[in-house]
């Protein structure tokens, strides 16, 4: 279910404000919902949200806002019934026609060890956590400069954290922080000869309850 409404001028510096209430249910049956190899546990589990879209458009930038709280309970396994709440954050600026910055944030509150979400850090796969609380919180930044029909330069940067919620001190729950720069080039001498460069760092500070 979505509703946009639009609030718009025609002036061309003035801004477009678009609102995207929305509403989303869904049934799942999962034959191991703890990950455990040895004792494997079935379930049903329901979740039921929420959505609002806000965006605010301008001839040379644009702010998106997005937030989805839902809640997700089990038919057996009631005591790991939780809410889950996702957001995230997206801006974008023209310096010039060819100048770009963008700026995101994502954030993601779940006790699913296996979350689909886009806002998981592929960096970092979840899989075979304990199901307990935990928040992730990606942040990135972005540079792009186009010279040429083919040709561009970009400069980027990439900050992920992960903290549990509430964890249990007996449970194996790793946290992180990742630091990600990166850069890339692409010139093209002849449109059947050309370079594509790129190259990326990453600093990784991970901690183990049990270690």
């Amino acid at each position: 279910i979505a509703i946009t409404l639009t609030l718009w001028s025609p002036v061309t510096n003035a801004a477009q404000i678009n609102f995207t209430p929305s509403a989303f249910s869904s049934v799942e049956y999962n034959d191991n919902i703890f990950l455990d190899s040895e004792n494997e546990n079935s379930d049903y589990i329901t979740r039921a949200g929420i959505g609002l879209r806000g965006e605010i458009l301008w001839q040379k930038a644009s702010v998106i806002l997005d937030y989805k709280p839902s809640y997700q309970w089990y038919k057996d396994e009631n005591d790991q019934d939780y809410w889950r709440h996702e957001a995230s954050g997206n801006a974008r600026f023209d310096f010039t026609r060819n100048t770009r910055m963008d700026l995101r944030n994502t954030y993601l509150r779940t006790s699913s060890p296996t979350d689909e979400s886009d806002y998981v850090n592929e960096d970092a796969p979840l899989d075979g956590r304990d199901v307990e609380k935990y928040y992730q919180n990606v942040a990135t930044v972005r540079l792009d400069h186009q010279f040429g029909e083919r040709d561009n330069v970009y400069l980027a940067g990439r900050y992920s954290r992960l903290r549990n919620v509430n964890a249990s001190t007996n449970s194996n729950r790793e946290e992180n922080d990742i630091y990600t720069p990166s850069a890339g080039l692409a010139y093209w001498f002849t449109h059947q000869w050309g370079t594509e460069l790129e190259g990326l760092y990453s600093h990784r500070d991970l901690s183990n309850s049990n270690n």
